[in-house]
């Protein structure tokens, strides 16, 4: 895998901190996301799963 396998989906920046959410064209159900915390200059990754996808009738 590279850079060019890896897209965003979601990026917001508020005052000293970012966050992202982050996938890849890898057919697992993986997505990340990316946290800076820019007054402790730390970044966090999360990874998550999706299990299933269901659909609620309204």
């Amino acid at each position: 895998m590279t850079t060019e396998d890896v897209f965003v989906v979601w990026f917001c920046k508020a005052l000293q901190n970012s966050k992202a959410l982050l996938s890849t064209n890898v057919p697992d159900g993986m997505y990340y996301e990316i946290t800076y915390n820019g007054d402790k200059n730390e970044c966090y990754l999360d990874a998550y799963k999706k299990w299933q996808n269901v659909c609620i009738e309204m």
